[in-house]
């Protein structure tokens, strides 16, 4: 849903206890700014069976993001809880988050012709991905590869992503006397406010044994 509007969410109640429950009521706990109608009537649930109500939800202005809520199910003398989550596309009063992921993924492999691991060469492509709600400029990635400069990209727009496939690696004999190599990347951006964003992930173990 998008930030300031309404929606209808059905919410599903399954009694789960080998008694037939009693009537009763469901209602949402979410965070601050966020409305509910009044609490919604539930019917009476044979065992194992279920019950769909529906709840309207009335999101803020500033909302954006995977919010969190609970479903809290009340009858005489019991009461049960349900987690969940709700994306919300956010609207132009919402504050700036600034965020990004980098996923490094080995390409391929190739031997330099050389008895052993060193010398031959890892190729990497790399996804990054801006996971704020504002456009992110100069992003940069840096790392224990090479040819990571070429990742450079000037603009990326909220929720897109590019691939970098340029990234390699050329085993050494300190890496086969670790046995292993991990890559390490940094990933940072300019946001609009003219604050970088950083983040930093580690990819997957490559075993060179």
């Amino acid at each position: 849903m998008a930030a300031g509007d309404s929606a209808d969410l059905t919410v599903s109640v399954t009694n789960q206890t080998q008694r037939t429950t009693a009537r009763g009521t469901l209602d949402l706990d979410l965070p601050a700014g966020w409305t509910t109608g009044r609490k919604v009537a539930v019917p009476r649930i044979a065992p194992g069976g279920s019950a769909e109500v529906t709840v309207r939800v009335t999101a803020p202005a500033t909302a954006t993001g995977r919010v969190p809520m609970t479903a809290v199910y009340r009858t005489a003398g019991d009461r049960s809880y349900g987690t969940a989550s709700l994306d919300v596309t956010a609207g132009p009063s919402a504050p700036a988050r600034p965020s990004l992921s980098a996923l490094p993924v080995i390409d391929h492999y190739d031997a330099a012709g050389a008895p052993g691991v060193t010398g031959d060469v890892l190729t990497y492509w790399t996804r990054v991905t801006n996971t704020g709600n504002t456009t992110l400029t100069d992003v940069t990635v840096t790392g224990n590869m090479s040819n990571l400069p070429t990742c450079h990209y000037s603009s990326l727009a909220a929720g897109q992503s590019y691939v970098c496939r340029t990234a390699t690696v050329t085993v050494t004999e300190a890496d086969v006397k670790r046995g292993s190599f991990v890559p390490e990347l940094t990933v940072t951006a300019l946001a609009p406010n003219g604050v970088r964003t950083t983040s930093t992930v580690t990819g997957d173990r490559v075993d060179l044994r």
